[in-house]
């Protein structure tokens, strides 16, 4: 299903979403390295950014930007894979798979949360991981709330596996050496704290549009989980009130749910822990296959848009133009920016498979 979400990812919003790695793709072609590896985009650290800049540079190849994406949401799946009732949640999840194609760092961070909390029931069950510490930077360098994860989870396993967890820190430390400068220059910006205010209910009711009941169906499941696995319950909870203390201090967005990527994971592997019995196991498979199953017509019939052949007056200007004209596109700025369900018939008329190198106007 994530391999849906690629051309109907081909949109406006998208696009602009590319031009944010420019700093980052004019430091690299200037040979200015260190800068580029070191550069926040916004609030957020340069792993993905760089990922991008290389693209833009060396295969500008817009599919591929929705496509690495969807392989980093699925690969989230992969890493759950010896805990399958896991893995089968987070593979349909109404919250997954709306941002598998983004073209921004969300993904990528999916992914490396759910290596995070994979690594650590290893780790807790006694089971070698030692690539936690690798995970851990790089979750780190993707997204803040990343790093943060990756510290709860150190610190989850200091009693049973304390080589390892020491390890973990001490990566988390040095990867974050080099974003100091970076991590203080945004301190100090009061354009970091400019958000809209936190309004639950409005975000409860815009999350119901969205992602629909599918979330709730999961609740008894991991409640009970969450007595059999409480070190990953803590964290899960951990984290929820560190995105929402982030949004009642107007550092992050309450109108924008990507957030929730960081909370499937551990929620998944709750399930999974829950399901302990054969009667529980099969409805967690079941609610699985219901729930891709739901999502299924609404993607379908987006897809079925995008094939529309209707002309349109873009149309009517590539025909017109010349191979030295510029053609300006316009829509309207979207209402919420954050909402996935758009598609753009019109910017498919540009073949995202097709080369767009980057030009300076």
């Amino acid at each position: 299903m994530r391999a849906l979400r690629v051309p109907q990812r081909w949109e406006e919003v998208s696009w602009l979403y590319a031009a944010y790695s420019g700093p980052i793709v004019s430091a690299l072609d200037e040979g200015r390295i260190g800068e580029a590896l070191t550069r926040f985009t916004g609030l957020h650290p340069p792993l993905w950014f760089v990922l991008h800049a290389l693209s833009e540079l060396y295969a500008p190849v817009p599919i591929l930007w929705m496509g690495g994406s969807a392989l980093a949401s699925a690969l989230a799946v992969f890493a759950l894979r010896r805990w399958p009732i896991a893995a089968a949640a987070a593979a349909t999840s109404a919250v997954q798979l709306p941002y598998a194609a983004e073209v921004n760092n969300y993904p990528l961070l999916a992914c490396f949360v759910a290596a995070l909390w994979a690594l650590r029931e290893r780790a807790a069950s006694g089971a070698t991981a030692w690539a936690l510490p690798l995970v851990a930077a790089l979750a780190g360098w993707t997204h803040g709330l990343g790093g943060f994860i990756a510290l709860i989870v150190a610190l989850s396993l200091i009693q049973r596996q304390p080589k390892l967890a020491g390890l973990t820190l001490l990566a988390l430390v040095l990867a974050a050496l080099p974003l100091i400068p970076g991590l203080w220059a945004i301190w100090a910006d009061p354009g970091t704290r400019s958000q809209p205010p936190l309004k639950p209910a409005l975000m409860l009711h815009d999350a119901w549009t969205r992602f629909g009941p599918w979330p709730l169906l999961w609740l008894p499941l991991g409640l009970l989980g969450a007595r059999r696995a409480p070190a990953v319950f803590i964290g899960w909870l951990v984290t929820l009130a560190f995105v929402l203390g982030l949004q009642a201090a107007h550092v992050a967005a309450p109108h924008q749910l990507p957030y929730a990527l960081a909370l499937t994971a551990p929620w998944a592997l709750l399930v999974h822990h829950g399901a302990t019995t054969t009667g529980a196991r099969r409805l967690a498979l079941g609610l699985a296959l219901i729930q891709g199953l739901g999502q299924l017509p609404a993607e379908l019939l987006r897809l079925s848009a995008l094939l529309d052949t209707t002309p349109r007056g873009v149309d009517h200007a590539l025909a017109a133009s010349r191979p030295e004209d510029h053609v300006l596109l316009l829509r309207p700025a979207p209402v919420n920016d954050d909402d996935k369900r758009r598609i753009s018939p019109t910017l498919w008329r540009l073949p995202p498979w097709t080369p767009m190198p980057r030009v300076r106007p």
